[in-house]
């Protein structure tokens, strides 16, 4: 039973993992807003994010500046960013720096754009003034779209009133995309809220729980038949086993055995060859799908079809348990 489950049900389950986890790799749980330097949104907001319910990454950027590289008169300019907000060690910038000056931190792809070989060297503004580029950053996913970056971190977020340009936000959940973003809009304190706009993954969180609830409905279906079908098939094979071997129960019973124990020795019979049928299902088509290249449906969804096999087995036998218990010992062991 749980290799035919584990087959059928645990390799869709597996590929609704794939699914979802190739969703939710777009962006499901993203929210970026887009303000205009005269919005009025100040970076003194970015504490009034962090600390909405449901935000579990966010930082602000002020808006883009070109640069370029000060050792050539026509490098190629790349936008820069002051960045603002209390995560940006997940860049790998240090949480202090180590002189008060602005610093600059390149991906990798801006270093190439920018022709330098290391990440050091300097890079001018258009108003001339330079910036020391001190390190690499490890661009997350969800900034992969502002690529190539030049990120300057301010370490003072909450006195410099400059104006953002962006605010990027992870939301824990899907789900919760459209209630936090809301409440991002609701905190931003913008003087003209027509220059600011929020672009949500809403669509694409909706249609991740609509795959979800789809191909969950059609597993736990599945699952539901097939545990149906193995219990009326248990209990019946089981009655014929408790049927065939009448006598032996009645000798228990003849030797002092209680209907109690009987009733205990029967199901703990079949508990243990259940457990040991289940785990040995479970390993062998584990690995014929990893043998076949398909996913795996993950840990959580093997020990709960282990436990669901165990359950209907102790469940099943409990009619030939009670058939088993009640042999009368004069009745089966009467010599004809």
């Amino acid at each position: 039973m749980v290799f035919t489950v584990m087959l059928t049900t645990g390799k869709a389950v597996g590929s609704e993992q794939k699914v979802l986890g190739t969703i939710d790799s777009i962006g499901t749980r993203t929210l970026v807003v887009r303000a205009e330097a005269d919005a009025g949104v100040l970076n003194d907001v970015m504490s009034r994010v962090e600390d909405i319910v449901g935000v579990t990454w966010a930082l602000g950027f002020s808006p883009a500046q070109d640069v370029t590289n000060s050792a050539f008169e026509d490098g190629t300019p790349v936008p820069v960013r002051f960045a603002y907000g209390t995560q940006l060690g997940t860049l790998s910038i240090p949480e202090r720096q180590p002189i008060s000056d602005d610093l600059a931190y390149v991906s990798p792809e801006a270093l190439s754009q920018l022709g330098l070989d290391y990440p050091s060297g300097s890079i001018s503004l258009n108003s001339g003034a330079a910036i020391a580029v001190v390190g690499e950053i490890e661009t997350p996913e969800v900034l992969d779209r502002f690529e190539p970056l030049v990120v300057v971190p301010r370490q003072d977020s909450t006195t410099d009133n400059q104006p953002l340009g962006l605010v990027v936000v992870t939301v824990d959940a899907p789900e919760n995309v459209e209630a936090v973003g809301k409440a991002v809009l609701s905190v931003l304190a913008a003087t003209d809220s027509t220059k600011v706009k929020i672009e949500s993954s809403k669509e694409l969180a909706d249609l991740r729980a609509i795959i979800q609830s789809q191909l969950g409905s059609f597993s736990r279906t599945l699952v539901l038949a097939l545990f149906s079908v193995t219990a009326v098939l248990l209990t019946v094979v089981m009655t014929g086993l408790v049927l065939m071997r009448r006598k032996d129960f009645g000798r228990r019973r003849a030797l002092g055995g209680t209907r109690s124990f009987v009733f205990l020795m029967l199901l703990l019979q079949t508990s243990i060859l259940s457990l040991a049928g289940a785990l040995a299902g479970s390993l062998t088509s584990l690995a014929l799908l990893a043998g076949s290249g398909d996913p795996l449906p993950g840990m959580a969804f093997s020990v709960s079809v282990i436990t669901l096999t165990l359950g209907t087995a102790l469940v099943a036998g409990v009619i030939p348990a009670l058939i088993a218990s009640r042999r009368e010992p004069m009745k089966e062991l009467r010599v004809a």
